[in-house]
């Protein structure tokens, strides 16, 4: 602490008052309530202000001060926050003291001379909540005089003075008024309100409060207005508008590009038409009742039911009787290799994307409710799959989408390390982003099928799976009207347990550079970046380019189209104003 000096300060005026009025306020940061404490010292005509954690430094000598006042203060000098500031009217006849050395309090005191009593001293005093009472702190400044005020923040809580609650320091404090001779006087309610505390009033049901909030702040249903068609014509009616969408998602969930190699197109779905069309060697394991009742259990609740009209609530109220027949459904169809078409048709409704235009069809995202029995029987092929790819270890590190102890942020974290270790080195960082367009819409189904094999699926999990993709049909639901039946030529089901999983296997193959140009993939999210130490970035261009090019030949090869107007190369540089992003551009065609 360092504590100002009796000399070094104006003793002040020649008034000597019969009364006075304080004010105590623990300011949390005096700078930032300097304005606040002005106005209010004058408004009120305040003699002596005491401020408690002021979070003033010595470096700032004259920080905070207010006109008219003396100021008087004692800054924490070994960490942050703390210290305790004393302002009194220059009218006053008044001078600081000095305060002797304290344990745990900190302090800043005045004398005050008055008329008709004795000589006063008072004292802002504030003790960190954290730190125990020390009587020997009590007793040393109740020595400075004969009348004494300790006025401040002591962190005693008790409800002798009002506290809801008995800690410590207040019960040490209550002790030693006796003992010492001196009085509290605190406010008549407490100035503490614990935020963790129980809240008897509120029931069980207090969750139906919050559930009317979230749909308060939900923005309500707007109808779908008339929509615009790509050849400029407008689709006005209920049923135009359903099939309007529904080309929209047909179109999207197709290859519109033709083929970067047709020959390359031939040879893999033929390989996969003879490969399929052999009768499986290998068993899967079989279902189990246990293992359906977990996956009912695991259901929610809230979620619309398929074209059969079977919830999950529903599922959920299953007997044994009915998940026993369940657990032989399924059975057999792992036994004969066979997905149920009605457990394929999807009923699409479209939820408007915030911020895009509503007349026109892409603005709207496709929402597929499919069959609650479906879902589960999806479920037990995503186990079988997943303890063939993740079980042993087959999907590439790099990949941290969908893969237990994986993350986002952690795929981040890897990137931002490796940037900023390249910092220390004097290094920059070129980074590449690809936004891949339609990425679960347009997978290609003979390819994933082949690359399945590729990863030693068991042949018979690797045909059901064909059978999933294969021959699957939506209607648009638009109010009470439905759109034609459509079949899905591409792409993964959206909102499929089983999805992710084969989305990363269908990438699972992506080239991985050996040049040092690093690669980061979460999902369909793609990321190629290098560090250099050169002067230009030249060799380091060249280098990505390589990867970049390796790359573009896989996606196109693959049937994967990457949006380039979403794509961007970034370079990050090290400066003494922090980190600089050299240059940004989207990619070109």
């Amino acid at each position: 602490m360092s504590t100002p000096g009796v000399a070094a300060f104006p003793l002040g005026g020649r008034r000597k008052p019969k009364n006075i009025t304080l004010l105590s306020l623990n300011a949390n940061g005096l700078s930032n309530n300097i304005l606040e404490l002005t106005k209010c010292m004058s408004d009120y005509g305040i003699d002596i202000a005491l401020i408690q954690e002021t979070f003033l430094k010595p470096n700032r000598p004259r920080a905070c001060t207010i006109a008219g006042y003396v100021q008087l203060r004692t800054d924490r000098t070994h960490a942050s926050r703390g210290g305790t500031a004393l302002y009194y009217s220059r009218s006053l006849h008044c001078c600081p003291i000095d305060i002797p050395p304290l344990i745990n309090m900190e302090a800043t005191g005045c004398r005050l001379a008055m008329t008709g009593h004795r000589t006063l001293i008072i004292v802002s005093v504030y003790l960190p909540s954290p730190k125990p009472l020390h009587r020997r702190d009590l007793k040393a400044l109740l020595a400075l005089g004969d009348a004494v005020i300790l006025f401040g923040d002591f962190n005693c809580k008790n409800p002798r003075w009002g506290c809801p609650v008995l800690d410590y320091n207040g019960d040490k404090l209550d002790r030693l008024q006796d003992r010492l001779d001196f009085e509290i006087i605190a406010p008549p309610t407490a100035t503490h309100f614990p935020h963790n505390r129980p809240h008897g009033g509120i029931r069980p049901s207090h969750k139906a409060f919050w559930s009317v909030t979230k749909a308060l702040k939900t923005e309500g249903y707007t109808p779908i207005p008339p929509l615009k068609r790509l050849d400029g014509s407008t689709a006005l009616d209920d049923a135009e508008v359903a099939e309007c969408l529904a080309d929209s998602i047909e179109t999207q969930c197709s290859h519109v590009s033709p083929p970067h190699d047709p020959a390359h197109i031939s040879r893999i779905e033929e390989e996969v038409l003879q490969k399929t069309s052999l009768e499986p060697k290998d068993d899967l394991t079989p279902v189990s009742l246990s293992e359906v009742q977990l996956l009912v259990r695991s259901l929610k609740t809230r979620k619309a039911p398929g074209l059969d009209g079977v919830s999950n609530k529903a599922i959920k109220c299953f007997p044994q009787q009915l998940l026993s027949l369940l657990v032989a459904i399924f059975n057999a169809c792992l036994q004969n290799c066979y997905f149920p078409p009605a457990w394929k048709e999807a009923e699409v409704i479209g939820i408007h994307k915030p911020g895009k235009p509503r007349d026109l069809p892409a603005s709207y995202r496709p929402i597929s409710l499919l069959s609650g029995l479906a879902k589960l029987f999806e479920r037990v092929l995503k186990t079988r799959l997943s303890d063939h790819l993740l079980g042993k270890g087959l999907i590439i590190d790099e990949q941290f989408g969908f893969r237990p102890a994986h993350s986002c942020p952690q795929q981040v974290l890897r990137v931002v390390e490796y940037i900023l270790e390249g910092f220390k080195n004097k290094q920059k960082t070129v980074a590449v982003f690809f936004d891949v367009a339609k990425a679960f819409d347009r997978v290609w189904h003979a390819g994933l099928v082949h690359k399945l094999y590729s990863l030693q699926v068991p042949d018979r999990l690797v045909i059901i799976i064909q059978n999933y993709l294969t021959n699957r049909h939506f209607t648009f639901r638009h109010e009470r009207t439905h759109s034609t039946r459509r079949l899905i030529r591409a792409g993964v089901p959206q909102g499929s347990a089983l999805s992710p999983l084969l989305y990363s296997a269908y990438t699972n193959d992506i080239p991985r550079p050996t040049s040092g140009v690093q690669l980061a993939l979460f999902a369909d999210d793609t990321a190629l970046y290098y560090k250099s130490r050169n002067r230009t970035t030249l060799p380091t261009i060249r280098r990505l380019q390589r990867a970049i090019d390796e790359l573009d030949q896989w996606f196109r090869l693959w049937r994967i189209d990457v949006n380039p107007d979403k794509s961007a190369a970034i370079q990050f540089k090290y400066s003494r104003v922090g980190v600089t992003l050299l240059s940004t551009g989207t990619l070109p065609t």
